[in-house]
């Protein structure tokens, strides 16, 4: 009887020590996945902290791109804008530059019919200009 007792007391103790080997692995196990879901959790975060600072800088590139065709587009229009002032200016010269021509042909045709004649000009013959009738 004694001995049957030593031996539920042995059995009992291999289940003790046994309970506490299953306690600790399963504590043990436990802990394993919480920190395989932090691990998990952090690298979430570094993804979507990643992925934002991807975000930002391509609106950064996408802001820098709009100021450089913005640039673009107002150094374009100075352009047009002094060489159809450019146009105008030699349009205007060469309009003078025909007047002063067209003078300049006045001026010989008068000289090249003797003094005092005025030519074109809607008056006809001016005083002292050479009459032929009366040489006749």
């Amino acid at each position: 009887r004694r001995q049957e007792q030593e031996r539920l007391a042995m059995e009992q103790r291999k289940l003790e020590e046994q309970r506490q080997l299953d306690e600790q692995r399963l504590m043990q196990r436990q802990r394993e996945l919480e920190d395989q879901q932090q691990r998990h959790q952090r690298q979430l975060q570094e993804q979507r902290e990643q992925e934002q600072q991807q975000i930002l800088e391509q609106q950064r590139q996408v802001e820098a791109q709009r100021q450089q065709l913005e640039q673009q587009r107002q150094a374009l229009e100075q352009q047009r804008l002094m060489m159809e002032r450019h146009a105008r200016e030699q349009e205007v010269q060469q309009q003078r530059e025909q007047k002063q021509q067209e003078r300049a042909a006045e001026r010989a045709a008068q000289q090249a019919q003797g003094p005092f004649t005025v030519v074109g000009r809607g008056r006809g013959r001016g005083f002292g200009a050479p009459q032929q009738q009366q040489q006749q």
